[in-house]
């Protein structure tokens, strides 16, 4: 049972990638070869933000009956 497994998933594994192959051989539209001549743009920086830290008082850290 465990071979039938093995075989399956080695299957599964090479089928997909026989069909990206088949797709950007194709000429389809795919993931590889997707950014323009120029070369692909740079997403925006984003501002990174020092976390806050807020401490709480032990009061506040039991739960009330």
């Amino acid at each position: 049972m465990q071979n039938v497994i093995a075989i399956s998933i080695a299957v599964a594994c090479v089928a997909y990638i026989g069909w990206g192959a088949f797709v950007t051989l194709a000429g389809k539209k795919s993931k590889l070869g997707s950014c323009c001549a120029k070369g692909c743009g740079t997403p925006p920086v984003e501002k990174k933000t020092e976390a806050q830290v807020q401490f709480l008082p032990i009061d506040l850290l039991t739960r009330r009956k």
